[in-house]
């Protein structure tokens, strides 16, 4: 986790959050948990430049209004700002990303402290006794990402994969209420038809170009004329060209032996 092209959540943190942050934040976010390194703790300082930020998300603009930017989003959407999660004993608590921001006007640094709340989700991952319950994705695919709802949904479909790859012939079926879906994208207030056109169709098409993991599809269920349920439908990226090289291929090798076919053999089929 230590290298800054990946990171990890857990899937608990990811499945249990509501993603109100703008993309800037997530990607700050995503940034600032590559610095964790074994032997960290909640105590543990961290630091970027705006500048290594900027070269790590492919943002080109390196001036005094981005440090100004990022230094406003690390402490009013990530520092001042918690959000609500369910906890193991059933409860919801806030929760918030730092305890503590410095930022240096001179040189375009940021230091940080990650707040206690979020120890266990971010500094147990280093825990070589886990079970594995945690999503691990790499930083150039998602800065690849335009919008914050291409960013949260990515990782909330991610989650459910973990760790794992998919074959050319895997797929992998997710069913998630409607209203669940909604509030944890934090687009709850649309009406799903505004939802399915301004955020889910947007942000499947955006992956489907951009996502390194996965291929989506997506089928809406109805009760009479109300869509209640969505089923997301998880595929190899590149599942398509896969079977179609390899149905070419065969064809190919099928030809080539049938040339070297005997008259007899020709005659038998």
């Amino acid at each position: 986790m230590a290298e800054h092209n990946k990171k990890a959540k857990t899937n608990e943190l990811i499945q249990k959050s509501k993603y109100t942050l703008s993309l800037l934040s997530q990607q700050l976010i995503d940034f600032s948990i590559s610095k964790i390194k074994p032997g960290d703790t909640a105590d543990t300082w961290y630091e970027f430049t705006v500048k290594e930020f900027c070269h790590s998300s492919n943002i080109h603009d390196t001036q005094g209004s981005t440090y100004k930017q990022i230094r406003h989003t690390m402490k009013e959407e990530l520092k001042d700002k918690s959000w609500w999660i369910k906890t193991e004993d059933g409860l919801m608590t806030t929760i918030s990303w730092f305890a503590k921001v410095k930022a240096n006007d001179g040189d375009g640094t940021i230091k940080f402290k990650f707040d206690e709340d979020v120890h266990r989700y971010l500094f147990e991952l280093l825990d070589p006794d886990r079970n594995g319950n945690f999503t691990t994705y790499r930083l150039k695919d998602t800065y690849a990402f335009k919008s914050k709802y291409t960013y949260s949904l990515f990782q909330i479909l991610k989650s459910h994969i973990g760790r794992d790859y998919f074959s050319r012939w895997d797929e992998k079926i997710l069913d998630y209420d409607v209203d669940q879906l909604k509030e944890q994208l934090d687009c709850d207030s649309y009406r799903y038809a505004d939802c399915n056109r301004r955020v889910l169709k947007p942000a499947i098409e955006e992956l489907n170009e951009k996502c390194q993991d996965f291929n989506v599809e997506m089928i809406d269920f109805h009760e009479g004329k109300k869509v209640v349920r969505i089923q997301f439908i998880l595929t190899h990226p590149r599942a398509g060209q896969i079977i179609e090289r390899t149905a070419k291929t065969r064809e190919l090798l099928y030809k080539d032996k049938a040339k070297k076919r005997t008259p007899k053999e020709k005659e038998a089929l």
